[in-house]
């Protein structure tokens, strides 16, 4: 096989495309409830459903590691809804972090008038 056919056969470009198309039915959707012009389509939506399904199906490499260990590995083979489940509760758990520490900083930084206002701790 050629080099063009190659690439195109090959595992991790199947498994970007499938993750690709996936995303970009999803970013297809949220166009429509947009209102954005077709034009925002490849630019924003397209593009942003390759780099994102790139970043998640791509081989990494690490040039810092000890001799005898593997310097490449696969990305994540999680199917997209795994991965959007994921990223949901890493994100809560972030919120819910943040959310808490402005609270404390409030409560410490509050007039007293305004003390109650943040909850009583």
């Amino acid at each position: 096989p050629g080099p063009v056919e190659s690439v195109l056969t090959a595992p991790g470009f199947k498994r970007w495309s499938a993750v690709t198309s996936q995303l970009s039915g999803v970013g297809l959707g949220l166009w429509l409830l947009s209102g954005y012009p077709v034009a925002s389509l490849p630019g924003y939506y397209f593009s942003l459903s390759a780099a994102v399904a790139f970043k998640v199906t791509r081989c990494c490499h690490d040039e810092k590691v000890p001799a005898g260990v593997a310097h490449c590995y696969r990305g994540v083979t999680d199917e997209p809804q795994i991965i959007l489940e994921k990223a949901w509760e890493s994100s809560r758990q972030f919120t819910t972090k943040t959310l808490k520490s402005w609270r404390i900083m409030a409560r410490k930084n509050a007039p007293a008038s305004l003390k109650g206002f943040f909850g009583a701790k």
